[in-house]
């Protein structure tokens, strides 16, 4: 942070014009018009006015609040919170053939490679290509990590009940069941793999880059806090509720797996419908866009 350069809104703010457009010049390159944003920025320091939270009815806060809550939500109850703290138990139970404590720092060590690529994607690929490729590569996951619960819960049965049957006509020897061998390990631990690079290029930074874009500089700090507070409290649910939904009398391993695919792929219908692209925008263009306002300006 230390080589970071201030912005140029704050050096505006500070009426140090020649500093902002310094800035400008070194974070667009050398051919864009940095002028025309510099004027932008002080037309919209100009209009700023007073804050008041009566002004969450404006299209122009509203929509962007009610789009980064969304998001928010759709982040967490994709299952990310529930699948990070439970890892080991999830290994010790999906995957008894691999150890679980190397296949989280599997998962660890992908999850930052990944996110590392999503940086790189960002301002090539576009916001919402990454969440709808994320959200697409999330659902599949997490519904092969349900099938697979599905196929090893009826592998264990039948084998259950084989070894019962077997077991009975031998006098000699006890009737405990035979221990569950399944050679589906990979599936379990290939599912999550895909599931974290997913959601580690999309689904876990964007919501974040898209929240400090797309509200306005006027209520920025009051609406990044409730998104904030909104996105704590959805991972508090799903982490509580994570155990008990597994549990066999609720959804079970593979239900509670379904059930995180489907919020998935309602949350790419969600991004498809109503996430704006943001890439190469002003935060005056974005405003604009929110507020149904015309508003020419070169792609940064």
């Amino acid at each position: 942070m230390s080589l970071m350069p201030d912005t140029a809104r704050y050096m505006l703010i500070k009426h140090q014009r020649d500093k902002a457009l310094r800035i400008l010049e070194w974070l667009r390159g050398p051919t864009v018009d940095v002028d025309t944003e510099c004027r932008d920025i002080e037309d919209g320091l100009d209009n700023q006015e007073p804050f008041s939270i009566l002004e969450f009815t404006k299209p122009s806060l509203y929509k962007p609040l009610m789009i980064s809550v969304v998001l928010m939500f759709f982040q967490q109850w994709s299952g990310i919170n529930a699948v990070m703290f439970y890892t080991v138990d999830i290994f010790k139970t999906a995957a008894p053939t691999i150890d679980a404590h190397i296949s989280t720092v599997i998962v660890g060590v992908v999850q930052v490679v990944a996110t590392l690529v999503s940086v790189l994607l960002m301002d090539r690929a576009g916001r919402r290509v990454l969440l709808l490729l994320a959200g697409v590569g999330m659902a599949l996951s997490s519904t092969t990590f349900g099938l697979y619960y599905n196929l090893t819960e009826k592998n264990c049965t039948s084998n259950s009940h084989n070894s019962s049957m077997f077991f009975n006509d031998m006098d000699s020897v006890s009737t405990t069941a035979a221990p569950c061998v399944d050679d589906l390990s990979w599936l379990s631990l290939t599912s999550m793999v895909v599931y974290i690079v997913s959601f580690s290029l999309g689904w876990g930074p964007i919501p974040w880059l898209l929240m400090s874009e797309i509200f306005p500089s006027k209520a920025r700090g009051a609406a990044s806090a409730i998104a904030t507070a909104s996105n704590w409290i959805f991972a508090f649910a799903v982490t509580k509720s994570f155990l008990v939904l597994k549990e066999d009398h609720a959804l079970g391993e593979n239900g509670v797996f379904y059930l995180f695919a489907g919020i998935c792929a309602v949350g790419v219908i969600f991004v498809a419908l109503f996430v704006p692209e943001t890439k190469g925008l002003a935060l005056e263009a974005i405003e604009a866009k929110f507020d149904g306002r015309s508003h020419e300006h070169p792609e940064v």
